[in-house]
């Protein structure tokens, strides 16, 4: 909103009843007295701009260009969104492929540069390809790939709450604040200069620092050398069997550095997480897969009816993962030296993660099928991981599915394709590492060695997760392939799965790895496709796509009727709850009265929440989804767009929920009842208006008396610190739908003709034009794209200081020569 600015309301002069702080030009208490901007709150419900001069955080400091001067009291031209740049992304690769009878051979390069959406932001990747195909005799034949890429990236944007540009920018800010004003500042002193000084008016800001001083001196950079490669050798046996080995690796270094420049806002940094004002960290990550794998092929007909494919193979796989992390203690003693030795206090043992994985296995597949008409495909495969107990190590795949192509017996004039299919199919998974086993935690000496228990227990009886699932299929196409359809529908269910559950604490443990629960998926799948138009040089193409997908916890482990899956700020948290699909949002809510009416305080005029954040407000699982692509092909020109589209699905913002408390939205100064002003537009004057007709706001819902519910028509105070967002309502306000409908590409193409090529050397030109993310045309999180959400594994649903989505615009051409 641009109408009221900095403060928490009306709590400044003699009698606190103004909005502005009484100083002198240079923040004195003495002399000519003028009106000071409020730099200690973090919040825009304060004074309605008007336009009259005032000083404020940028006249305090001698190097600042307004030293001394005033500013009009209006809303920034330049605020948050001016702080954003726009990124741009190159992409050149050059290959070379060659192939003769006896091999062919590719080398490919590739350079990535882009800049990123906030300043000093960059990634650049370098990608060196070879690959290669030798027929050594007639019946062996060798193949190797080799990929080299070395990354480095800069400024990667913090996520969560602490240290997130976007948390203020969203949740906690004064709207008078230009951004390139701080960015003036920054450029001329290098210093930490922000919108939020303390009382005093000295020293660094007390909640949000510059955001060019921690782009520029508290950012994060990482880099990443990574090779994958492999040989393999195949070597026909006969002509229905063939041998076929290979060896496959992956691996990779990397480091990650993040850095707090001495001078910055106070926050938990580093091993221990303890509150400082300075620091480095430093991650090294090395990581390697290795895979051996033999198997034998068959291909055999029996007559002229009957084909057998069938595979026959073991294979091995060894992960090693290794993490070091360090960080300096204390904060840093030197300025600007980035570095464990530059450490105030001796430094604290570094985090050490070492794992060593191995799984191997044995595995047979076969399809047999009879007159290109009936299969019948079945696999199975047998693992052993080293995760598990060596009781519990083995465990199976097994699956068969079986199809008909009614479409060879049953042949009508309308009928292209016909086919139904039934499939069932059994799936292990095997435990994390280091779940077996007890073990102490070693923590930094002081006055002599120390150990410690660990929060989770962990369980030598652990065994593998299984799913299993069941699928039934029809796939039909239409007059001469012009419109068809594939449906599926499906059921799985995943019991035994390895999770963390709550212990009493007289045990030492909070929780403990166990086998328990089950999840039930149930859905179905549906894609539709048409030919609407076809000439010789036109044709229209549609594809329609749905899916809906509905899940439910069955059971978790005996006595428990709840997990949490995560825990968000708010007291709302993500759980798996028996008899509720797997990722409900829990936290207060309104109350109701039997109609299904808010029951207001008749008193306050705020929501009576319930007593506890237990209650479901939320399913962050969406209803169903879908798309609609299209594609126009005239000749050489091809035209397609993508729509996309989620129904349904929650998801909780806790910008939102910041953001109306301290006032930054439009909602918080619109109109209510009968078109008042929700805020009273009366400047220096903490009474009138507030309460009374001309301001505040009523909450639609009833006040409930003696069992009776009246309409309430108490108004809300909205210019004091509770007027308003989580101290009004409960979680459940915060609580929004997550679905969209959006534009998400659209593209272009264009071939030139071979014959205007044909004295140039160039085979081939390909120009294209892409548009993505191009238009979100109907959602309703408020201010956020909803795909933007905070999400890591199970944890979903939730949305804080997100970026702003960009729209993405993309030129390509492609010579072949």
């Amino acid at each position: 909103q641009n109408q009221y600015g900095a403060g928490y309301g009306a709590y400044y002069g003699p009698n606190g009843n103004a909005y502005f702080e009484r100083r002198n030009s240079t923040g004195g208490s003495t002399g000519t007295m003028a009106d000071w901007v409020p730099t200690t709150e973090d919040a825009s419900y304060g004074a309605k701009f008007d336009g009259h001069p005032v000083y404020g955080w940028y006249s305090v400091d001698p190097e600042s260009p307004w030293y001394g001067q005033t500013k009009p009291w209006s809303a920034s031209s330049n605020g948050p969104i001016t702080f954003f740049q726009k990124p741009l992304a190159t992409t050149n690769t050059v290959s070379i492929d060659n192939s003769s009878d006896n091999g062919s051979a590719r080398l490919s390069y590739t350079n990535y540069n882009s800049t990123g959406l906030m300043p000093n932001s960059s990634l650049k990747k370098d990608n060196l390809t070879v690959n290669g195909t030798w027929k050594v005799t007639d019946k062996l034949t060798a193949t190797a790939s080799a990929n080299y890429t070395h990354q480095a990236a800069i400024g990667r944007n913090s996520t969560g709450y602490n240290d997130n540009i976007l948390s203020s920018m969203r949740q906690w800010m004064e709207t008078n604040t230009n951004y390139q004003d701080l960015k003036t500042i920054y450029n001329i002193t290098q210093r930490d200069i922000s919108w939020n000084y303390d009382s005093s008016l000295k020293g660094a800001p007390i909640y949000w620092d510059n955001p060019y001083f921690t782009r520029y001196q508290n950012y994060e950079d990482d880099g990443r050398n990574r090779f994958i490669g492999n040989v393999s050798l195949d070597y026909k046996i006969t002509d229905w069997l063939s041998a076929f080995g290979r060896v496959s690796a992956d691996s990779y270094n990397e480091y990650q550095e993040e850095r707090r420049a001495i001078g910055s806002v106070p926050t938990t940094f580093g091993l221990g997480l303890p509150t400082v004002g300075s620091g480095y960290l430093r991650r090294d990550i090395t990581f390697s897969e290795y895979n051996y794998d033999f198997m034998l092929n068959i291909n055999k007909n029996f007559g002229q009816d009957f084909n057998l494919k069938g595979i026959l193979g073991a294979t091995q796989r060894t992960t090693k993962y290794s993490t070091l992390t360090s960080s300096t203690n204390g904060g840093l003693f030197v300025p600007g030296i980035y570095s464990l030795q530059n450490s105030v206090a001796p430094l604290l043992f570094p985090v050490e993660y070492n794992s060593i994985i191995g799984v191997r296995g044995l595995y047979a597949s076969a399809s047999l099928s009879y007159k290109s008409m009936l299969y019948l495909d079945a696999t199975f495969r047998q693992d052993y991981a080293s995760t598990l107990p060596v009781k519990n190590d083995k465990y199976y795949y097994p699956s068969i599915t079986g199809s008909y192509i009614f479409s060879q017996t049953i042949k009508p004039s309308w009928l292209s394709f016909g086919k139904v299919r039934l499939n069932y199919a059994k799936v292990g998974n095997l435990a994390g590492y280091d779940q077996l086993l007890d073990k102490y935690v070693v923590n930094t000496p002081f006055n002599g060695a120390s150990y410690t228990l660990p929060n989770t227990k962990s369980n030598s009886d652990l065994k593998s997760e299984s799913t299993t699932s069941l699928e039934t299929g029809l796939e039909m196409r239409f007059l001469n392939n012009r419109v068809g359809f594939d449906l599926a529908l499906y059921k799985t269910n995943s019991k035994d799965q390895i999770m963390p559950v709550t212990l009493s604490q007289t045990t030492g443990y909070n929780y403990m790895y166990v086998n328990a629960g089950e999840i039930e998926n149930k859905g179905i799948e549906l894609t539709l496709n048409f030919v609407p138009v076809q000439t010789s040089d036109f044709k229209w193409s549609m594809d329609v796509n749905f899916a809906k997908n509905q899940n439910k916890v069955l059971s978790l482990y005996p006595g428990i009727s709840n997990l949490q899956l995560g825990s968000f700020q708010g007291n709302v948290t993500l759980n798996a709850e028996v008899g509720q699909p797997y990722g409900v949002l829990k936290g207060t809510d309104y109350t109701y009265d039997a109609s299904g009416n808010k029951i207001l305080s008749a008193t306050s005029g705020k929501p009576i929440k319930t007593a506890t954040a237990d209650k479901v407000v939320g399913n962050v699982n969406p209803d169903w989804t879908g798309g609609i692509h299209n594609s126009f092909s005239y000749k050489n020109v091809t035209l397609s767009f993508l729509i996309d589209i989620q129904k349904g699905g929650d998801i909780y913002s806790l910008d939102m929920y910041y953001g109306l408390s301290s006032g930054l939205y439009p909602e918080t100064a619109g109109k209510n009842d009968l078109g008042n002003p929700v805020r009273n537009p009366i400047v220096g004057n903490a009474t009138a208006g507030y309460g009374a007709t001309s301001g505040g706001y009523i909450i639609n819902g009833v006040n409930v008396a003696n069992g009776v519910s009246t309409p309430n028509k108490t108004r809300v105070n909205a210019t004091t610190y509770a007027g308003w967002g989580y101290a009004v309502e409960p979680n459940k306000a915060f609580i929004y739908d997550a679905g969209y409908v959006k534009l998400r590409e659209v593209a272009l193409s264009y071939t030139l003709p071979t014959s205007l090529l044909k004295k140039t050397g160039i085979k081939g030109v390909v120009v294209s034009a892409v548009g993505s993310n191009l238009w979100i045309i109907s959602k309703h999180l408020p201010y956020a794209d909803p795909e933007s959400g905070l999400a890591a594994g199970n944890v979903q649903g939730y949305s804080i200081g997100s970026l702003p989505s960009t729209r993405d615009f993309g030129f390509n051409i492609k010579l072949n020569f």
